[in-house]
């Protein structure tokens, strides 16, 4: 018998270089979530605290007492493309990859929730467009980063429109609406079709999934791997949603990271050019760029 019910073709994934305190919060909002993912892959790299970590331990195995399937890698830091890409390598065969934040505390509704507006998203879908994405929101407790528009507000998701800001805290029933942009700290992926529109190339090795965050022969980690997510998804005819109740918090962490958000933007219209992606809504999907 199953405690609660479980996506069993639904993988979570999650990266972390040493955060364990903010991993095992992660973890534990996972294993509480009312509708289970099937399997949870957790990559650690960089500096590794050490797996004897009392309460990981818990977590982990709260996970599994739930009926999740937990594996758990240890792998060289390589910065967070290469982090994104070999997630989704390892997990191709799902049908849904759930991907998330290690300093991310999920709502227990949350991934009934993007499931929900996966199902909602075929009235937006025409001949030539397949849906890749449903984001869900992802608001800051603090503003650590220095973001100029940063806000603490309460929206109703009743009221959203299209392209709504999912940096928000958002009450009340969930609305689905059409979304350009992407957060990787919570976000589900359509598998199938994404690799369905996956361009014949080498870049991001053997399995096409990759080609999502390997868009230069050499990268560099200025962050913006989620932007550029979208932007390359969006150029493939690929489109996605926004459930307002699919809700996380972002708790931040403790050392800061690229923080010169002018030169993120710079790296990033200069790379979706190379690559002939439609830019010119740069500055709707980076609003923190003033």
């Amino acid at each position: 018998m199953k405690i609660r019910p479980i996506a069993e073709t639904t993988v979570f994934v999650v990266s972390s270089r040493g955060n364990m305190q903010a991993l095992t919060g992660c973890l534990t909002s996972i294993a509480l979530q009312h509708l289970l993912p099937g399997e949870v892959v957790i990559r650690l790299e960089g500096e590794i605290m050490g797996l004897s970590n009392f309460y990981f331990e818990q977590a982990v195995d709260l996970l599994r007492v739930m009926g999740v399937r937990v594996f758990i890698s240890c792998a060289q830091s390589k910065g967070v493309r290469a982090a994104r890409s070999e997630l989704v390598d390892a997990v191709e065969g799902h049908e849904y990859i759930w991907m998330g934040d290690d300093d991310c505390v999920y709502d227990a509704n949350c991934l009934s929730e993007l499931l929900v507006a996966k199902d909602e998203a075929l009235k937006y879908v025409r001949d030539d467009t397949l849906l890749g994405w449903v984001q869900g929101s992802k608001p800051d407790v603090n503003n650590r980063r220095g973001y100029k528009d940063f806000s603490i507000e309460i929206r109703e998701g009743q009221k959203a429109n299209n392209d709504e800001g999912y940096n928000f805290f958002f009450t009340g029933p969930g609305k689905t609406v059409l979304c350009s942009s992407l957060d990787t700290g919570n976000v589900l992926y359509l598998v199938q079709h994404i690799k369905e529109r996956m361009p014949k190339t080498t870049y991001g090795g053997d399995n096409q999934l990759s080609r999502m965050f390997n868009h230069m022969d050499v990268e560099y980690n200025s962050s913006g791997e989620d932007t550029l997510c979208a932007l390359f998804l969006r150029s493939r005819n690929l489109f996605g949603v926004f459930r307002t109740s699919a809700n996380c918090v972002h708790m931040e962490k403790q050392v800061g990271g690229f923080d010169e958000f002018s030169a993120r933007k710079n790296y990033i219209t200069a790379v979706a050019e190379l690559n002939g992606y439609d830019a010119t809504n740069t500055q709707s999907v980076l609003p923190w760029v003033k």
